[in-house]
């Protein structure tokens, strides 16, 4: 359940109360810089270790403190690029799965190796019988050859079937492969989402409006002398930018959503967050975004040219979303009795990984 921000393989942005902190490479080799200061760690498992670095710059303060800001006004900036952008990614549409066929040993390895067995145990001096035992062998190695091509043969035609009987699943919108491929699918996804169910050619999703805590609230800026600075973002002008940013997370789920699931013709969409606990130690969930989106709206959009609010706005069969103040407000359900009975159903394992039943 948890938000995170990747801007590139092994580098990971985060602020802290100290400010913005990265961490670059794996676990068992981190050089971490930023806010608090250069260190490294090292650790598997649940346990690591920490070690902070001196640096020898002979700068003076105010010079190491202007780049020391420079650095991290870029590195917040280029969190917001990623964020606001999100909704560009691509995905390819999938295919109909094509089975390799099963590995058949060489034959002329079959051959050595039969004639090696077929020797042993007759003497160097009876050089016919040995002559007759490894012509036997070459026959029995290109049978053996002949058997193992026939058996792959027949795998390769039960696994092809089988391919070819769940992908007609998966075309024919059958909601457990649907189901499962889009689990699967979601796996890796930076906002959780989960598919909840499946009517005809529509699917009905759930994801997990990014944490408050995970969109930065400053922006690097230069000052008229020239200085960088992280700015904090007014209210408004931040609540804008969590709406831009939570729509292009509903943009780029849709987009896996419709690729890899191409039977689908329509999605439904339920953004929810957490607002407490109720009186059983649950999570309780908030609506803040609900909307249905058609495939076929989505021909022709300039994703790299429009924001990702617009896009939503304007692909959006039914969108509901209340933006009072800039970012979006929990919604009120009392007269959406689907959705409420939706939201309510929803259970935060939901959001964890599912099985497939896919090739």
């Amino acid at each position: 359940m948890g938000f995170y921000v990747r801007v590139a393989p092994g580098l990971k942005l985060r602020l802290t109360s100290r400010g913005l902190r990265a961490s670059i490479g794996p676990r068992a080799a981190r050089l971490h810089v930023g806010a608090g200061g250069p260190g490294v760690s090292t650790g598997a498992g649940p346990v690591s270790y920490y070690h902070p670095l001196r640096t020898g710059s002979r700068s003076g303060p105010v010079a190491r403190g202007r780049a020391e800001k420079l650095a991290q006004a870029k590195q917040v900036n280029a969190i917001w690029t990623w964020l606001l952008n999100v909704h560009q990614q691509e995905f390819p549409p999938a295919q109909p799965p094509v089975i390799a066929r099963p590995s058949v040993p060489d034959v002329a390895v079959l051959v050595k190796e039969h004639r090696k067995r077929s020797v042993q145990g007759i003497s160097w001096f009876r050089r016919r019988a040995r002559r007759q035992a490894k012509a036997d062998a070459l026959v029995q190695a290109r049978q053996a050859w002949d058997d193992a091509n026939a058996s792959a043969d027949a795998e390769l035609a039960r696994l092809q079937a089988d391919a070819d009987a769940w992908w007609a699943r998966l075309l024919a919108n059958d909601p457990a492969t649907v189901l499962g491929q889009l689990a699967d699918a979601f796996d890796d996804n930076d906002a959780p989402c989960a598919p909840l169910q499946v009517t005809g050619s529509e699917v009905s999703l759930a994801m997990l409006a990014p944490a408050d805590e995970a969109i930065p609230d400053r922006l690097g800026r230069m000052t008229s002398a020239g200085n960088p600075s992280l700015a904090r973002l007014p209210k408004g002008e931040r609540g804008q930018m969590i709406t831009a940013v939570t729509c292009g997370f509903v943009l780029v789920t849709l987009r896996e959503t419709f690729a890899v699931a191409p039977g689908l013709e329509s999605a439904r969409m339920v953004v929810v967050r957490e607002a407490g606990m109720d009186a059983y130690g649950r999570p309780r969930l908030e609506c803040v975004l609900a909307g249905r989106w058609l495939k076929a709206r989505f021909d022709g959009v300039r994703w790299k040219d429009v924001d990702a609010g617009t896009i939503a706005m304007d692909t959006a069969d039914e969108l509901i979303l209340d933006i009072r103040g800039g970012a979006p407000r929990p919604l009120s359900l009392a007269d959406q009795p689907d959705l409420r009975e939706l939201v309510a159903s929803i259970d935060t394992s939901s959001f964890e990984d599912e099985p497939s039943d896919g090739p």
